[in-house]
């Protein structure tokens, strides 16, 4: 009898044990993917389905830029209120331009690094940064304020040491420090 019941015991505490073990690897399953080649580069814009007009880019859910507003700005609050949890996330961004030119960024957030990758561009290597930055100019003679927002591992980035990094990268684009997702200019 005392044998059974220590079976019985075990057998319930192995279950219980399991059942903590698969409710925290749950997490696992939810974490993103960020659907890379055997290379390292991206190739989540394989499937992306063509949008041409804004209300159908947000209920997927996407930030859009047309005619230079932003439109769906509760998306971008979102994500960025999940990377300040640590949370794993994604964006996709939707650049509508005045020619019908239309480009795709997808922004990540996983285990502690940003990955952003622009389909127009072609820019599909998976490079990780640690800082999602806003950087803003002060007011040009023109009244003019411009706006980045970039990656970096550098959270000490201003806007000047950018600006002067810009000018020096277009010489040398392999030295950037950083990655610019969205650029404005305002009065």
């Amino acid at each position: 009898m005392k044998k059974s019941l220590y079976i019985a015991i075990l057998c319930i505490f192995s279950l219980l044990i399991t059942g903590c073990h698969s409710k925290g690897s749950s997490k696992d399953k939810n974490a993103l993917n960020l659907s890379l080649d055997q290379e390292g580069n991206y190739t989540g814009f394989h499937e992306v389905e063509e949008i041409d007009n804004a209300y159908d880019a947000l209920k997927k859910g996407y930030l859009v830029k047309e005619n230079g507003l932003y439109i769906g700005n509760e998306y971008w609050n979102d994500f960025v209120k999940k990377c300040d949890q640590g949370e794993n996330t994604s964006l996709r961004i939707l650049i509508m331009a005045d020619d019908a030119d239309t480009n795709y960024i997808d922004l990540y957030y996983q285990d502690g690094f940003y990955y952003a990758f622009n389909k127009k561009e072609n820019d599909l290597e998976a490079k990780g940064y640690k800082y999602l930055l806003n950087l803003e100019s002060d007011s040009s003679k023109d009244g003019n304020s411009s706006y980045y927002t970039v990656l970096s591992d550098d959270d000490t980035l201003t806007f000047s040491e950018f600006a002067k990094e810009l000018m020096l990268s277009r010489i040398d684009v392999n030295e950037k420090s950083y990655k610019i997702l969205l650029s404005d200019t305002k009065e």
